[in-house]
């Protein structure tokens, strides 16, 4: 298994569509590339954008067979959604119960 770390990253548009997608990297305990992601979202809100980037970024490193994961997410409200055990932001509450599976 390798030790991993995943940046992730959000755009969103300032428009009135509040069009989103979110992407982020996956790197070795060196800081050696290993895949980058990108994933369109459409209409949404920057807080479900950040969500699906950590269930992406999850997802495809366990694919990798990274037995230990560093996530770097730059938004507190996520941190605090994912790791509370509340249920957090009614909004996201299905993207965080994958992301805690």
């Amino acid at each position: 298994l390798t030790k991993c770390r995943v940046s992730l990253g959000l755009n969103y548009g300032k428009t009135a569509l509040r069009l989103a997608g979110c992407g982020g990297l996956i790197r070795d305990q060196n800081g050696k590339w290993i895949l980058g992601f990108a994933k369109y979202l459409g209409n949404t809100s920057p807080y479900i954008a950040e969500l699906w980037g950590v269930l992406q970024g999850l997802t495809l490193a366990k694919a990798r067979n990274c037995g230990k994961v560093q996530l770097q997410v730059d938004s507190y409200v996520v941190v605090q959604s994912v790791l509370s055990r509340g249920r957090g932001n009614a909004r996201g509450w299905s993207l965080i119960q994958e992301i805690r599976n």
